[in-house]
């Protein structure tokens, strides 16, 4: 019985660390792409990379 317990217990921990991990890295993702200097133009004078801004 002690040994059911603890896994049900490791995994409730496993749980909740995965929920915070998820919750860490949406945090980290959204902030990337939501930053703004991303979508800044280009500034160039070369002609190849002109044509695809």
């Amino acid at each position: 019985m002690a040994v059911i317990m603890k896994n049900a217990l490791d995994n409730t921990k496993r749980s909740v660390v995965n929920q915070k991990l998820n919750k860490v890295l949406v945090n980290i993702y959204f902030n990337m792409f939501s930053s703004e200097s991303i979508f800044k133009p280009i500034e160039t004078e070369e002609q190849e990379v002109k044509k695809y801004v």
